[in-house]
């Protein structure tokens, strides 16, 4: 898919956290960085964003309440295909973890904590990863 449309600082994000602190930080990190970007603190307010707003990468908390992380991913990846990058973001950090990751349709796995300069350079590399 042809990203050059969103590519730069400007491109639509989403971020899928349910603690509220984590989420509005990462909000506000990505949008100093000049990101757009939009938040749901559940997988089903996520996805029902996904689909609105076509973000061009998501970071996804794997531990959300009702619907984890790993099935809003098959669900994204099922539904938007390879027109979305998907970052799990999660305290999970084992080799099954990242494989079920995989499995499930995510191309980047980041356990927390991490580095925010880490975080800009997985979503940089995905945006220019077609």
């Amino acid at each position: 898919m042809d990203r050059s449309n969103q590519s730069g600082s400007r491109a639509r994000l989403l971020v899928i956290e349910d603690a509220d602190d984590s989420r509005e930080m990462l909000k506000f990190l990505l949008e100093i960085k000049g990101y757009v970007v939009d938040t749901a603190p559940d997988g089903n307010e996520g996805i029902a964003l996904a689909r609105a707003r076509s973000p061009a990468v998501a970071v996804i908390d794997i531990g959300l309440p009702g619907m984890d992380g790993w099935s809003v991913a098959t669900t994204l990846r099922r539904e938007l295909d390879d027109r979305i990058r998907l970052i799990a973001y999660t305290s999970w950090g084992r080799a099954e973890d990242r494989a079920r990751s995989a499995a499930a349709g995510f191309d980047a796995h980041l356990v927390k904590p991490i580095g925010v300069g880490d975080l800009l350079q997985t979503i940089s590399h995905l945006l220019h990863t077609d």
